[in-house]
């Protein structure tokens, strides 16, 4: 009966990875460019500090563009990856970013990224520096972002819990302002292993994680989304224009406000066979302290076409990798 559930549990998962592949044949695809929630939800995907150094490629699918418990109206994306990671733990990164429904210049985004991570028995940690590329045009909540500095630290404790905390620096694109995230994080994992045969392993964990930290990437994304869309227009002229940006004002002073964003559940799954490693990961947002309702026709028009903060906010990510 045990081995029933662990055949079930592979291959549902096989399932969704076979589709989110199927669906990279088609074109306009595209995936979540920080790869903040798998980075968050699980931090060593390769089962152990790396006996020498690999090469891995991959692809990876993204159902809902949630950032922070911020959501845009991009559909479900694809982004593949390549990386290279030496024996020493130092690795780099690139990966490209399709919005499946664009069919003008689809490519949305172009990420390239280098860290290191030390993977021990139970201490891990690590520092990245992320470098974003994203379209003009582009209307990605995370779009304001020019490059990311990023710190981990975890700490297993007695294989019950593991504590952790992240944290980020991001800086603006455009001259906007900068903002400062921290993530602390509790999470629990157990594996099965010889599924199918010999050194073959299933690693689920159960998470719970807070986001804090400014907004001002909202900010950005407020004044690139409005570019776009009053392109060529003139929605407000003459005093119109200064009581709009005195309302504009007015979100950009909250946006700066240090506030706890959200708070997320997850549950991922990686499961490795031989050289290939498939992963699962759904997760719950719930979002806090977004954008006040608007009171009056120039807040209607900032916030128009935004999608108003849920209760909460289900997405999930997966995704086949191959490691050589």
């Amino acid at each position: 009966m045990k081995t029933f559930y662990k055949l079930l549990i592979v291959c549902a998962l096989g399932v969704l990875t076979l589709k989110s592949s199927a669906q990279s044949d088609s074109l306009y695809k595209k995936t979540d460019t920080l790869h903040a929630k798998v980075d968050t939800a699980i931090k060593k995907p390769e089962l152990g500090q790396p006996r020498k150094a690999y090469f891995k490629v991959g692809v990876s699918y993204l159902s809902n563009d949630v950032y922070l418990g911020r959501v845009d109206t991009i559909s479900p994306t694809i982004t593949d990856t390549i990386s290279y990671t030496l024996k020493c733990g130092i690795y780099f990164m690139g990966s490209l970013d399709y919005i499946t429904t664009k069919k003008v210049k689809p490519l949305d985004a172009i990420n390239l990224e280098t860290g290191y991570n030390y993977i021990g028995d139970e201490l891990e940690f690590g520092f990245s520096y992320t470098k974003l590329f994203f379209n003009k045009t582009s209307t990605e909540v995370a779009s304001a972002i020019s490059s990311i500095v990023n710190t981990h630290i975890s700490y297993d404790i007695g294989n019950i819990f593991t504590p952790a905390i992240d944290a980020s620096y991001n800086i603006a694109d455009r001259g906007g302002k900068n903002d400062i995230v921290f993530n602390p994080s509790i999470s629990h994992e157990f594996s099965i292993g010889n599924i199918f045969g010999h050194g073959d392993e299933m690693r689920i964990g159960l998470g719970a994680a807070m986001n804090a930290g400014t907004q001002n990437f909202f900010d950005g994304y407020l004044v690139r989304k409005t570019a776009v869309e009053f392109k060529g227009s003139k929605k407000f002229v003459n005093q119109e224009l200064i009581k709009y940006n005195q309302n504009l004002k007015g979100y950009q002073d909250q946006l700066s406000e240090f506030k706890v964003l959200d708070y997320e559940l997850s549950a991922p799954i990686v499961y490795r066979y031989g050289h290939f490693i498939f992963t699962f990961i759904p997760t719950y947002a719930f979002p806090r302290n977004g954008l006040t309702a608007p009171e009056n026709i120039y807040q209607t028009a900032i916030q128009e076409g935004i999608p108003k903060l849920k209760s909460n906010e289900f997405n999930f990510s997966t995704g086949i990798a191959f490691r050589f």
